[in-house]
């Protein structure tokens, strides 16, 4: 019996490492399935409307829901939600913004109370009101300068902040507060870490960077007007975290992107006056020319042709400032909810192989006619860290890169310039929808530089 119990023992020491690995290892082999499959579906990704399928979204805030309750989900925490408009912001990265809204006013106030100093912004969705993306991020308040006074109460603070880490958000809490502007939002979040965080990179992040290198080179081969400066790859190493991190270079391409759209909007606006000037001066004994020479007016009051004119080049504008935009919001996002460090690599090498493509398209035109429709920049030159190229640096309403400080109640959401500056909501104001709270009403100071 002795032996028998011994033997079975004996067995039993044996068979447990076993056991134990026959356990482990297909939760292992399960969590290495599904990060290929994320990253398969990730390099399946071929253009916007796939980018934008993949985005994940919260469900519409329901107005007539004041208190929602709680998800159940453990380990998560409670945070204010600030949603800052069709803006995806990355870790890692600073950001300034200008506090006037009471509601927000207060609630920095909590934070500052509480001692928590933490918030979480998420990206409005475009499409749908009142919808917010599942992944934000939170952002840590460093520094807080009161300025009532100097701006007769506009602005009530000046804050900045580091951006400091990803969270999924599995409910607002009182989604009515989003229509009525009562007080700010709060919601239920959990913090997010990589699934492979643990995983050997290195290969894949110096693949990565070479193509980055490539680009560089190309674009001064072709010399464009806007580029990223020869030698900037050396800079940062698509790593995880730090000074060189692939969120990092992320944050440089955004405002790479906007500098190129401003100079796309800046080429355009010189074509119009370029037309306008040519036909005030044809009519310039006509009276209806010298009425309109010395006072304002609207496109209406131009010819057919002319009005075509102008029009058709707006819609060029769009068409070549759309797919930058979609890569400063859309394709940010879907990177910002990759589940893996591997995923968010192959997302933003498509970006990178993208722009490779498009500076290889241009030198072949070159090669093949000589020149290619390159437009210049106007302004004086100006040198901003990470890319040259004349032109002043400003990102289409992105945080940062504006040209003057923020008078509006409630910030734009990007959009395709036009001709001339679209009017800025009012408060209480909302883009799409009266009452629905689609982008938050403060928006990012100016500063320089991405």
């Amino acid at each position: 019996m002795r032996l028998f119990r011994a033997s079975l023992a004996t067995v039993a020491v044996c068979l447990f490492p076993l056991l134990s690995q026959s356990l482990v290892a297909p939760r292992r082999a399960a969590r290495g399935v599904a990060r290929r499959m994320q990253l398969r579906a990730s390099t399946d990704i071929n253009n916007i409307d796939d980018a934008k399928a993949q985005i994940r979204w919260l469900p519409p805030l329901n107005p007539s829901v004041k208190e929602a309750s709680s998800s159940g989900i453990p380990n998560t925490t409670v945070m204010p939600v600030f949603p800052l408009g069709s803006i995806a912001y990355c870790p890692e990265s600073e950001q300034v913004l200008n506090i006037f809204e009471p509601r927000y006013r207060k609630m920095y106030n909590d934070i500052l109370m509480n001692g928590s100093r933490r918030f979480c912004v998420t990206m409005v969705s475009n499409e749908q009101a009142g919808q917010f993306a599942e992944v934000g991020v939170v952002f840590y308040l460093k520094d807080l300068r009161e300025v009532s006074e100097q701006t007769g109460d506009a602005v009530k603070y000046i804050c900045t902040h580091d951006v400091v880490e990803r969270v999924k958000i599995h409910t607002i809490l009182n989604p009515r507060a989003g229509v009525d502007r009562s007080t700010y939002m709060k919601a239920e979040v959990s913090i997010l870490t990589d699934d492979d965080k643990d995983a050997e990179l290195d290969a894949a992040q110096a693949a990565l960077m070479e193509k980055v290198e490539k680009v560089v080179g190309l674009q001064d081969e072709l010399g464009e007007d806007v580029r990223f400066e020869v030698g900037v790859a050396e800079r940062f190493d698509g790593g995880r975290n730090g000074d060189k991190s692939l969120w990092s270079l992320i944050e440089l391409w955004k405002a790479y992107l906007g500098t190129r759209m401003q100079s796309k909007s800046n080429q355009m606006q010189r074509e119009v006056e370029e037309i306008l000037v040519t036909y005030l001066q044809k009519r310039a004994d006509n009276p209806k020319g010298k009425a309109m020479r010395s006072g304002s007016f609207s496109l209406a009051d131009l010819p057919l042709s002319v009005r075509k004119n102008v029009q058709g080049m707006q819609e060029r504008l769009r068409g070549e400032v759309m797919p930058m935009l979609d890569e400063q919001t859309i394709w940010v996002q879907l990177i910002l909810q990759a589940a893996t460090h591997e995923e968010r690599l192959a997302i933003f090498e498509k970006l990178v192989d993208n722009e490779t493509q498009r500076i290889q398209t241009r030198l072949s035109l070159k090669k093949m006619f000589g020149s290619v429709d390159a437009p210049s920049i106007g302004g004086e030159p100006k040198d901003e860290p990470g890319f040259d190229g004349p032109g002043p640096v400003m990102g289409m309403g992105q945080p940062g890169v504006l040209d003057e400080p923020p008078v509006a109640d409630e910030p734009e959401a990007p959009v395709a310039p036009e001709a001339s500056a679209a009017p800025v909501a009012e408060e209480n104001e909302a883009a799409d929808e009266p009452g629905l709270d689609e982008q938050g009403l403060d928006e990012p100071e100016p500063k320089s530089g991405p």
